[in-house]
């Protein structure tokens, strides 16, 4: 590689590396700051006739065309981000009528046992008679037994439109933004029986077959392997045809921990083998040829007959969007061995990424695209800082395939070391055990599992007994990597958990990476690294403020659906969670997974100090599930009443197994020891369970934990789910003076059956956060709960329309911030 001087600067040599890292610069910014598209495309106008103006002056300008690739990208992403829809859109009819929907498939739909879920392009809404000509798209979910609808087939179903509304947290998932960068802004629910075919597909003909033949692979892998393990079969199949959508959750985790995860999906390591095979197979077979020696084309034939089965593997694979990527930006690195004899890297990285982000603007956001192009750019970029290993030997083979191996181990942490950030910033682990297993697993999968089972695919056409036998030797191979993986997750060292890094933490490590990488070529690299090392201290040095030096109470009721999780930061550190969230089934959805404990790492939270349990309700307890098993946990607080239920008993159980202290409810309500702060248990009263036999109203939300947190002049209320039986024995039993609080934690979700007059004029709050879900079926909050707290003058907040509430107070103030702002 030339040395870049003054004559020959490093965009001149790989110009399409600056100018894609500008268009991805443009996209991010066009994510996090929509809206200013007229703005943005007069500069790109203006910008565009000054560089045609230089152009045709000879003239050279650097910043010219970066700047407008940045514009681009800015203009690029804004179509999936406007607000302003067409008259006809779908997205119109959000409400609670009931329509008659008809529209087109058009993708394969997910089918996963009696749960099916695909995109629909509406054509048609009929009610009442009228029908309604309309456009866009609808993600439609349902349960049952699926039609047998394919991508293309025109269909017609029953159902309610509603607008896509995900979780609002700070710093969280925006899966409003996710489905709309798939043209996706209303979703619906069919139930089986109402979902009928009323066409099939022409156009979507050879998209089914494809699906159907892959079925049929997989029906007869099924066959052949029918005594080995059920995860070695779903395994495989997960390795050769890329459906991974049966494998159970804890064997993803197993190969997270595992630090092993990416060969679960098909995408570069795979297409790559399958590249790479070829590419060796091919050149071997064409220096054979005379002809193809004189015109030195052995490379570029090889190239180009690779092409081949990396399309038709992609294709078997069924073609995801990890898929399609991996397919393309191979392709484009086959292709570059026709633009010259020795094509640059890094300019056919960037070119593979060029082609992505034109056909498809938000592949950028894709975890799945960030993790490959950054991990073959740290590949490229790290390897010219490899380590001469230092090996002289007599046998030259030895030593050969001596270099191979260290090469290969310097790939796997380069690899790793490179896509560190972006795997803790959005998986909150690190797989210490990740560089000695990838030793084993990557080679077991690209040199016996795919080829074997590819080989396997081939033969099937040929003979099925051949076939059987290819994919039982395949099967060895993946029980090989299954028993290595599950021996290795077992240890606790195997991975830790990390908290969140910020885009300016990512972005120092990368400038760091950067400056070691290419220190040579910087002008001044002790002042760079000098700089650098000084924003890391600010940085580290701001959060250890925000952890344990602010002396302001923060209160956040996270958005976590139909139910309650508050997060309490106390002043100098401390920290205390009551209730956690959850659905009825954490299969379906873990909220504390999924949610409470993302928002914790994101505050750089590893501890909880106190965790507080208000009842066994599903919807306050199962997101504790999971913060039990992955966080430190000093105290654990309930009343003691148990649930019939397998969650309360899984509940149960994770307590015992973190080691925290349990104390009695007499025992919670002498515990002060934070100076500056206050907490009272107010109800139940100790002895509830004996009042429970003459009481007859107490049950678990009547028994809820009701806790009064007071930090100087302004206090809390939170009141879990108790009811208006509850809250007339509170104020007869205590009185009013106790209840009294500048904050409520509104109970029972906003439900009429809540939040009395009486016991609202007793608390006399200025604030009310209720927790409840979007258009929950229970109709929460309700109404007449609503008008009470409006002709009290209280100021009411709801995380299904404000997303989570923050509240900031230094004891004498406060200040409150919804996360979703409402124009």
């Amino acid at each position: 590689m030339p040395q870049s001087g003054a004559s020959s600067p490093p965009c001149s040599y790989r110009p399409l590396m600056p100018l894609v890292l500008a268009l991805m610069t443009g996209m991010s910014v066009g994510a996090w700051l929509p809206g200013y598209l007229w703005i943005a495309a007069g500069a790109v106008l203006t910008i565009a006739a000054v560089s045609i103006r230089n152009v045709m002056k000879a003239g050279r300008r650097f910043l010219l065309p970066i700047s407008f690739c940045t514009l681009v990208g800015y203009l690029a992403v804004q179509p999936w981000l406007a607000d302003t829809l067409p008259e006809d859109h779908v997205s119109r009819f959000d409400g609670k009528q009931y329509w008659k929907i008809r529209g087109r498939v058009v993708e394969t739909p997910e089918v996963n046992r009696d749960r099916w879920r695909f995109v629909l392009a509406a054509e048609a809404l009929q009610a009442a008679g009228r029908t309604r000509v309309v456009s866009g798209r609808v993600l439609v979910t349902g349960r049952g037994d699926w039609p047998g609808a394919d991508c293309g087939d025109r269909v017609a179903f029953t159902g309610r439109l509603s607008a896509i509304h995900g979780f609002a947290n700070p710093g969280g998932f925006d899966y409003e933004r996710f489905l709309a960068f798939r043209a996706i802004r209303v979703r619906t629910y069919a139930k089986a029986r109402s979902l009928q075919v009323l066409s099939r597909s022409e156009t979507g003909r050879w998209q089914n077959r494809l699906d159907k033949s892959r079925a049929r692979l997989a029906e007869a892998m099924e066959t052949a392997l029918a005594a080995s393990e059920p995860s070695t079969v779903l395994l495989l199949k997960a390795l050769l045809l890329g459906q991974s959508g049966g494998l159970p959750d804890h064997l993803r985790q197993d190969f997270n921990r595992a630090g092993v995860g990416h060969v679960l999906a098909i995408s570069g390591l795979h297409i790559g083998m399958v590249a790479a095979f070829c590419f060796g197979a091919a050149t071997r077979l064409l220096v054979w040829i005379p002809w193809v020696l004189r015109r030195a084309w052995a490379r570029k034939g090889a190239a180009l007959f690779s092409l081949v089965p990396v399309l038709g593997y992609g294709m078997l694979a069924g073609l995801s969007p990890s898929t399609r990527r991996a397919v393309i930006m191979v392709m484009v690195f086959l292709l570059g061995y026709w633009v010259g004899r020795r094509p640059d890297r890094f300019n056919t990285l960037a070119l593979a990424a060029l082609v992505i982000l034109v056909i498809y603007p938000p592949a950028l956001f894709s975890i799945s695209f960030q993790l490959s192009f950054v991990a073959v750019l740290a590949i490229l970029a790290g390897l010219k800082t490899m380590p001469a290993p230092g090996l002289k030997s007599e046998h030259p083979k030895l030593g050969a395939l001596l270099c191979r191996l260290a090469e290969f181990v310097w790939v796997s942490v380069l690899a790793i070391l490179g896509t560190l950030p972006l795997v803790t910033h959005y998986f909150n682990q690190v797989s210490l055990a990740g560089p000695a297993v990838n030793l084993v697993v990557v080679p077991l999968v690209g040199l016996v599992v795919v080829p074997t089972g590819l080989a396997g695919v081939a033969a099937t056409c040929l003979s099925t007994d051949l076939a059987a036998l290819l994919w039982k030797t395949a099967a060895l191979g993946v029980d090989l990597i299954r028993m290595t993986v599950a021996w290795t997750a077992q240890w606790p060292w195997a991975s830790v958990q990390c908290v969140t890094p910020n885009s300016m933490e990512i972005g120092l490590y990368y400038l760091l990476a950067a400056g070691l990488i290419f220190r040579r070529s910087l002008p001044r690299p002790r002042v760079v690294f000098a700089c650098l090392l000084c924003l890391c201290v600010v940085d580290a040095g701001y959060w250890t403020y925000q952890r344990f030096g602010r002396r302001e109470l923060r209160l956040t009721a996270m958005d976590v659906g139909q139910g309650t999780a508050s997060l309490i930061e106390f002043p100098k550190g401390y920290t205390a969670l009551v209730d956690g969230g959850g659905f009825s089934d954490n299969s379906s959805f873990d909220v504390g997974r999924q949610i409470v404990a993302p928002f914790l790492w994101r505050r750089k939270i590893r501890t909880v100090d106190l965790v507080v349990l208000s009842h066994a309700n599903s919807d306050h307890l199962n997101g504790l599930r999971y913060i039990l098993q992955h966080f430190q946990v000093g105290q654990v607080w309930s009343n003691g009443e148990g649930a019939d239920s397998a969650g309360y008993k899984r509940w149960q159980e994770l307590v015992r197994e973190s080691g925290a202290a349990v104390p009695s409810i007499a025992r919670m309500s002498a515990w002060k020891s934070l100076p500056g702060v206050e907490i009272e248990i107010l109800a139940p009263p100790p002895d509830f369970r004996w009042r429970s036999a003459t009481e007859h109203w107490r049950d678990l939300n009547n028994n809820s934990l009701v806790l009064r947190v007071r930090y100087k002049n302004v206090s809390i209320l939170c009141t879990g789910d108790i009811m208006a039986a509850a809250e007339t024995e509170m104020l007869d039993r205590i009185g009013s003076q106790r209840l009294s609080s500048t904050i409520l934690l509104v109970p029972h979700h906003g439900s009429r059956s809540s939040s009395t007059l009486r016991f609202l004029e007793a608390v006399h709050p200025r604030e009310a956060l209720i927790s409840a879900g979007w258009r929950n079926r229970f109709g929460f909050p309700h109404v007449d709960v609503l008008n009470r707290l409006n002709r009290l003058g209280v100021r009411t907040w709801c995380t299904a329309q404000d997303g989570a509430v923050s509240i900031v107070t230094n004891g004498d103030t406060y200040r409150i911030a919804p996360s979703r702002r409402h124009q």
